[in-house]
């Protein structure tokens, strides 16, 4: 079973991993982001410094696990919503 610690570095290299692709297509294949686009890279910045802050502090260990779940569930709503507007069935507000 992989522990906490191991699964926080796999959140870490995911959200690099996510935030350096998101990077690669707006710089190098030249593909401009919608808003949606720059406001769904947050929560995979607020990860990393999550992350890198628990690294170094090593306390508060729930505190930042309950506010690195809230980021990701909030990055969810903002993927679904995007995906919604690009496929057509949300409105655009």
């Amino acid at each position: 079973m992989i522990n906490r610690k191991t699964t926080l570095h796999l959140i870490l290299l995911f959200s690099i991993f996510a935030i350096s692709t998101a990077y690669f297509i707006e710089y190098i294949l030249g593909h401009p982001p919608c808003n949606l686009c720059l406001i769904g890279r947050i929560p995979y910045v607020v990860s990393i410094v999550l992350i890198l802050l628990f690294i170094f502090i090593q306390k508060f260990e729930r505190f930042f696990l309950i506010i690195l779940s809230i980021t990701f569930i909030i990055a969810f709503i903002i993927s679904f919503y995007h995906f919604g507007i690009e496929q057509g069935f949300i409105k655009n507000l």
